[in-house]
Order: C-alpha cells, then sequence, then structure tokens
C-alpha cells in the first residue's frame, strides 16, 4: 500500500499541519510509503523523513502574493482544493490510498478535523454574523456538501464529537465513520526537568504559579472569561497567566488594564518554543466554546499540567474530570470556582499533574498512525 496524503502544509507548528506532518513521518517508520502533496512543498528541510512531496502549479504564487492575509488564505484554499484532486489523480497508481486532510474534492479517506456545518452553527447560536462575509466559509460549507453528502468517502473523525457531527449535519452512515484521535509528541512535550532552571532561561518569575493559554482565536477559546475568573479570585492575586498566540491582544491588554490585573497576564505572542511554556506552566486553561479536537488540550496533558476546559469535542474523549483535569461551565463563577479550588489546594494539583502525562500514552503518535495505517489497510480491502 502507498498513501497520497493531501495537505496544503507539512509545517509542524500548524494544526492540521502538524497532524499531517506526524502522520507521514510514522508512515515512514512504520514501512508505508507515502507521497505528499502539499501547497507547501520546500518549507521543510529536503532530508525530512516524511516522504515525497508533489510541488505545486506555478498559480500558487497568485495566492502568495496576496497582501491581505484573509483574501491570501481564501485564494490558497480554492486553488488548493481544486489543484490536488488533479495531482492525486496523476499520482495514482492501483492499489493506492489517498489520505486527505480536508482542502480537497478527492478521497478515499477524510481526516475530519472538524463538520464546518457544526462550526457555522456554534457561531450563529453565539450571535455572530461577521463570518457570513467571509466568502471562504461559504466555499468551504459548498466543498463539505458535495464531498460528504454526495460521494461519502470513508472518514476519521478525530474525535466522537466530530463523528456525531457528521451524523447530525450530514446523516453520514456509521460504516463510514471511523474514530481515531489526533496525537501528541510525547518527546516534545513532556514535564521540566528543572522547571526553575527553564524558568530563568525564559525570563518567568520563579516561584509564581503560572496559568498557561494556548490558541489563536482569543474570543471563541474564552480569554476573556479566563481573565475575568483571575480578577474575581482570590487564590489566583499570586498567579500569572501567560497567553500565547497569534490572536490581536489589544482588547484584551485593556479589559486586564480595566479589571485591575494587567501586571498578571502576559501577553507572549505567537511563539515557536510553545512547548517550554508548557514544561514551564502549573495549570492549563482553556474556555473554548466549539473544538473538534484539541491538540493544546493533549500537549498540556503530556507536559504534566492539570486541564481546566470546557466540554467541548475532544478534550471530552481524553479529559477524566478529577483525574487528569477539569471540566467547568463557561462563565466566570464556575471557572473562578475550580481555578480557586486548584490553586488553593497543592496537593489536589499534584495528584492531578501526576496524571496528566500518563494519560497521554495511548495517544504517541506511533500508536495513532498504526491504528490510521491498519483502518487504511481494511478500507482498501473493501474495494
Amino acid at each position: 500500500m502507498r498513501v497520497l496524503q493531501i495537505s496544503r502544509s507539512l509545517e509542524p507548528t500548524g494544526g492540521i499541519a502538524r497532524v499531517a506532518h506526524h502522520l507521514a513521518r510514522e508512515f515512514r517508520r512504520a514501512g508505508v510509503a507515502v507521497e505528499n502533496i502539499g501547497w507547501y512543498p520546500r518549507e521543510l528541510p529536503a532530508e525530512t523523513d516524511l516522504g515525497a512531496r508533489r510541488a505545486p502549479p506555478a498559480i500558487a504564487r497568485v495566492a502568495g502574493a496576496a497582501r491581505n492575509r484573509r483574501l491570501r488564505v481564501f485564494l490558497e484554499v480554492v486553488l488548493f482544493s481544486l489543484w490536488s484532486g488533479g495531482a492525486a489523480r496523476r499520482a495514482l497508481r492501483e492499489g493506492d490510498i489517498i489520505l486527505s486532510h480536508g482542502d480537497s474534492f478527492m478521497g478515499d479517506v477524510f481526516v475530519a478535523h472538524s463538520c464546518h456545518r457544526a462550526a457555522v452553527e456554534a457561531k450563529r447560536a453565539a450571535g455572530e454574523r461577521r463570518w457570513m462575509l467571509y466568502p471562504l466559509h461559504w466555499f468551504v460549507l459548498f466543498r463539505e456538501a458535495l464531498v460528504f453528502r454526495r460521494r461519502r468517502p470513508h472518514l476519521i473523525a478525530i474525535s466522537r464529537g466530530v463523528a456525531d457531527e457528521f451524523r447530525r449535519f450530514h446523516r453520514y452512515p456509521d460504516d463510514r465513520i471511523h474514530f481515531i484521535p489526533n496525537g501528541v509528541d510525547r518527546e516534545r512535550f513532556r514535564p521540566a526537568a528543572d522547571k526553575i532552571a527553564l524558568r530563568r532561561e525564559l525570563g518567568l518569575p520563579e516561584e509564581k504559579t503560572l496559568l498557561l493559554f494556548v490558541g489563536h482565536e482569543f474570543a471563541r477559546k474564552g480569554l476573556s472569561i479566563i481573565l475575568e475568573g483571575m480578577a474575581g479570585c482570590a487564590a489566583a492575586e499570586g498567579a500569572l497567566l501567560l497567553v500565547a498566540g497569534g490572536d490581536d491582544p489589544s482588547p484584551y491588554v485593556e479589559r486586564a488594564r480595566a479589571l485591575g490585573i494587567a501586571g498578571r497576564v502576559l501577553f507572549l505572542g505567537a511563539r515557536s518554543d510553545v512547548h517550554r511554556l508548557y514544561a514551564a506552566a502549573d495549570l492549563f486553561v482553556f474556555l473554548s466554546n466549539y473544538e473538534s479536537c484539541p491538540l493544546v488540550g493533549l500537549e498540556a496533558l503530556a507536559s504534566g499540567l492539570p486541564v481546566i476546559t470546557t466540554r467541548v469535542s475532544g478534550m471530552e474523549d481524553f479529559i477524566r474530570h478529577g483525574e487528569n483535569g477539569f471540566f467547568v461551565e463557561r462563565n466566570e463563577a464556575a471557572f473562578t470556582a475550580t481555578l480557586g479550588r486548584v490553586i488553593g489546594d497543592a496537593d489536589l494539583r499534584a495528584r492531578i499533574s501526576a496524571a496528566a502525562r500518563p494519560s497521554t500514552e495511548p495517544y504517541a503518535w506511533a500508536k495513532i498512525a498504526a491504528r490510521t495505517i491498519e483502518t487504511m489497510e481494511r478500507i482498501g480491502g473493501m474495494r
């Protein structure tokens, strides 16, 4: 069996791209031939062991020339979706399996990183309307309807919640759905051998309780509620919140100032060394209103951090309430109460922390890739 993997990027710091990167690497280690069809084939060193990479057409430069980021992303997604299917057809040989990560119209198996219909419904329920002005959403809704309502490829759902969303919004048959979660790089994300020394290297206070938030969409992931919870939690007066992510921090800087906690929040921007922040922190906080299977949750657990989070897809699969983390309602009162309890009880925090990393053993990328290979071989045998 040879796998043709379709993913716009294989860069290991992005979300979907990181999944494609690790699957390609583990496929190779397992002796499975893989060819990657991507928009950025030269972003990694040529010797990177991810299999062959097929270059994009010259038209890729058109999208790359767009100065507006939203326009550039829109052009990339549309053009890559149209081009990738033809590239896969040209590379296809008898017995090959096409594994798509979403930005394509063609594939034997699609890794469902989300259900866009469900994400849009979540925005509507939250009263958001600006998404309607961005044509990318309408294109992805069209592509999703065409692929999953008409063609019905096999589906790898990365969480049970995503599987349920496809059943609900696309009436997807159970025999075409395969549940395989995201994995985590347990070598990269691990507890620090010397947390104090690491904090010194990072310029972080050695004795404070460090809370960590990681994410690029601050509003959806509940940063405002986290700030309000910190302000209202007496036990958190000596804590410091680290915020890592590429979103615009200015509204949240102002909010922290208004709440009187500006000196207790550190906005770090997008970081390439986020694994060091996990290892330096004491607690991970994440109050999203919609997810499919957030990699940050697994990364935090693998780093030995207790997690305070909402009951969103993915988190519900690997967080065990009171064992390796805590579920809270998405409001200030619920978050404040749990935050105060965890910060104020060092023994509880130590017990939860000790259980966090072992709970990620089933999610090592080698195990996730083995499940994916087994599924693709089974699907290939059905044809």
